[in-house]
């Protein structure tokens, strides 16, 4: 309990010089400007990464419906092919 008590005094204390200190504030003040400045690009870079898949989705979705039509028609022949030599 007494730790506890201890502990709270320090950091309450730690906070109220730390929100006086000029040059903390200004350290605080740009880091946000930092983090608010890389959260925007990432959203950018985000958008532009899904932008691109869809686009590449959409170029290569006939290839996609070939592939899948020619593999179901091996896998076809060879279950034919397994079942008629059993």
């Amino acid at each position: 309990m007494f730790n506890r008590l201890i502990s709270q005094a320090l950091h309450r204390q730690i906070v109220e010089t730390l929100a006086n200190n000029h040059h903390f504030q200004r350290f605080a003040a740009s880091t946000q400007h930092k983090v608010e400045a890389l959260a925007k690009r990432r959203m950018e870079l985000q958008d532009q990464i899904s932008d691109k898949s869809l686009d590449t989705l959409s170029k290569n979705s006939n290839r996609m419906g070939l592939f899948v039509q020619a593999y179901v028609s091996e896998i076809q022949q060879a279950l034919r092919s397994f079942l008629g030599r059993r």
